[in-house]
């Protein structure tokens, strides 16, 4: 038997078979397999999906000094902060990664630091979804190589769409 979220059952099946349903309680979330989209996805005690989870690459690692910031505080699995930059010259769909940190020159309080954008293609599909109102629940690195002149970062990015 397939398990497929809300959203699938009714795309495939033309009904909800509530395949996810009562998986946790009301008002909670859990994540499952959803056979349908191949996905892991969070969904509600109706089998709704509340998240989509993403993976992505942080480009421009290797410009204006990011590269020496990533190898000294980014580590996986620390959270990463994503701000919308519409007023970018280069790219209005921009959206810059930045990691919080405690420096000692800012008396060890927590100051974000950027280190690259998100790729322009991925930039482009979630900035919509931004700008249409819907939020980011959670990013955090994932994996980090350093042995290059561009450090390779790579996010999880969980959504509420």
């Amino acid at each position: 038997m397939t398990d497929y979220c809300r959203q699938c059952s009714l795309r495939i099946h033309g009904r909800d078979h509530r395949d996810l349903a009562r998986l946790c309680k009301p008002g909670e979330t859990v994540w499952a397999l959803c056979e349908g989209c191949g996905e892991e996805v969070e969904v509600n005690q109706r089998g709704k999906r509340t998240g989509k989870k993403y993976s992505a690459i942080v480009a421009g690692t290797g410009f204006e000094g990011r590269a020496a910031r990533i190898r000294a505080y980014a580590k996986a699995g620390m959270p990463a902060v994503l701000k919308r930059e519409p007023s970018n010259p280069h790219d209005a769909n921009a959206i810059a990664v930045y990691i919080t940190v405690a420096r000692w020159y800012t008396l060890f309080r927590p100051v974000e630091i950027q280190i690259g954008y998100l790729k322009a293609r991925f930039a482009a599909t979630l900035s919509k979804r931004m700008d249409a109102g819907g939020e980011i629940i959670s990013a955090k690195i994932s994996s980090l190589y350093l042995a290059l002149d561009h450090p390779r970062v790579s996010l999880i990015i969980v959504t509420d769409w």
